[in-house]
């Protein structure tokens, strides 16, 4: 008798599953979901915030690949957080503020002149055939060569060759694979996406940790080989010229959304600095194309600059983001500075760059405007009750979140963009408006869906979790690890 009752109620929970119909098996919850998170997250409520992110964001729960989030971990973290920020004087109000969000649609008024960078092709196959060549393939490993290559003098450029295979051909999980015909097709298919795993410090030491011990002082002469030799091929892009009319909108995220932002730019701020998002001056931008949907995001600060207030833009992050499309987002803030309540709009002088972006298209895009700055550097204050909030935040945060502290951004550049290229495009704005709280109906079916997510990411304790809020288990799922 107790397997059939297994079995019913397993057929019941899958039939949940199949139809999304979760209230009328009695199943339904309810619970109070809006942009600003709540500084007390747990049990339904949490459930409520995830099933309503997958529900309107589904992308954050899939091409997790490089960084491994954990998306309520994100949640509860930030939450703790919160609720030690509303402690600082007049945190509180200031966060409420973040609730009104800017919506901006930026367009070309005529097809314009698009330049499109990119690296030749032949490049990245010649660079392949080299990694490939320098693997010796049969009883010995590719650790136990890149051993070989640490203990024997004069094998430093093979050292180089052997580890920045090993981060290419390196699965999400850190499984290195041996068998020749599968590196060789890995290599032959090196895209330029790929030497994001160099340019990005955080992804680079994620597949390097396994070798911490074997490469030892070495490692940092290494990275440096290696990141010099991206530069290189960076040098090397060839830019190809398309005429275009080029449309985005720049779509400002409340915290809730903007913590994951990482997720839309594909870079390290979801997994580093995703607390930003809380910081009262800080204000991301989602971008999204109306063809093809959500593109990057645009990372901003007001700060002030020669005693006015500014927009500092430090971060347009998308590994489909053109030059010319960076271009336009900076015209259209410039353009609705007013709106924005700022005088001038400030870029990161270059040290800070080689920091805050990594995609080669708009890193030489910022470069260009940076020259045509002539090189004049200006200060950069933050009110001093952001500094004490960003201070809060970075006691949290890993090391490599040092990047957003005033500290580390005491200069920029001022953009002033000539005459003729702010009449070239048109700006309209859908006003600021104040997102409000709503109640969100969650079921059964959300609670599984969920689960089956987190398993994917190999979450087996939080996929758990998630089930135990509505009484169910791993073995509802079919074929669920137990």
């Amino acid at each position: 008798m107790g397997n059939e009752k297994r079995i019913k109620k397993k057929k019941r929970i899958i039939k949940v599953l199949a139809s999304g119909n979760g209230a009328k098996e009695g199943k339904s919850r309810v619970s109070i979901v809006g942009p600003l998170l709540h500084s007390s997250l747990g049990g339904d409520k949490l459930v409520a915030y995830l099933a309503f992110l997958k529900k309107n964001f589904p992308e954050l729960y899939h091409d997790q690949g490089i960084y491994h989030i954990d998306p309520a971990l994100i949640l509860i973290q930030n939450s703790s957080l919160l609720r030690k920020l509303k402690q600082i004087k007049g945190y509180s109000k200031k966060y409420q503020e973040k609730s009104k969000l800017l919506h901006l649609s930026v367009k070309h008024k005529k097809r314009t002149t698009v330049s499109m960078v990119h690296l030749d092709p032949l490049l990245l196959k010649k660079m392949g055939k080299r990694l490939y060549n320098a693997i010796s393939f049969g009883e010995t490993s590719l650790i136990q060569q890149i051993i070989f290559a640490t203990t024997t003098k004069g094998k430093q450029s093979l050292l180089c060759d052997l580890v920045e295979a090993y981060v290419l051909i390196q699965d999400p999980d850190g499984y290195i694979p041996e068998g020749k015909k599968t590196v060789k097709y890995i290599l032959d298919h090196i895209k330029e996406a790929h030497l994001d795993f160099f340019a990005d410090h955080a992804i680079l030491e994620r597949k390097l940790a396994s070798l911490d011990e074997i490469l030892g002082r070495r490692k940092r002469g290494v990275i440096q080989e290696l990141q010099k030799r991206m530069g290189k091929l960076a040098d090397a892009a060839i830019a190809v010229k398309k005429q275009k009319k080029l449309h985005l909108e720049l779509l400002e995220c409340p915290p809730l959304l903007g913590m994951f932002r990482g997720h839309f730019g594909q870079d390290c701020s979801t997994l580093h600095s995703s607390a930003y998002a809380l910081a009262p001056c800080e204000k991301i931008f989602m971008i999204r194309c109306p063809q093809s949907g959500v593109k990057g995001y645009v990372g901003t600060t007001y700060v002030q600059v020669m005693k006015r207030r500014a927009l500092y833009v430090h971060t347009i992050a998308g590994p489909n983001v053109l030059g010319a499309e960076a271009k336009l987002i900076l015209l259209g803030l410039y353009r609705k500075r007013e709106k924005l309540g700022v005088e001038e709009i400030v870029l990161p002088i270059k040290e800070q760059l080689e920091i805050f972006i990594n995609f080669i298209d708009i890193k030489t895009f910022f470069h260009e405007e940076i020259k045509a700055s002539r090189g004049r550097k200006v200060p950069i204050v933050y009110d001093s009750d952001e500094s004490k909030v960003r201070s809060a935040i970075n006691k949290v945060l890993p090391d490599e979140a040092a990047c957003d502290l005033p500290i580390n951004n005491r200069y920029g550049h001022l953009y002033h963009p000539g005459e003729s290229d702010l009449d070239g495009v048109e700006v309209f704005t859908n006003g600021e408006f104040l997102e409000k709280e709503f109640l969100f109906h969650f079921s059964a079916q959300d609670a599984l869906l969920l689960a089956i997510d987190f398993l994917r990411l190999g979450l087996k304790e939080r996929a758990k979790e998630i089930l135990k809020s509505f009484r169910l288990s791993l073995k509802h799922l079919p074929m669920a690890p137990q």
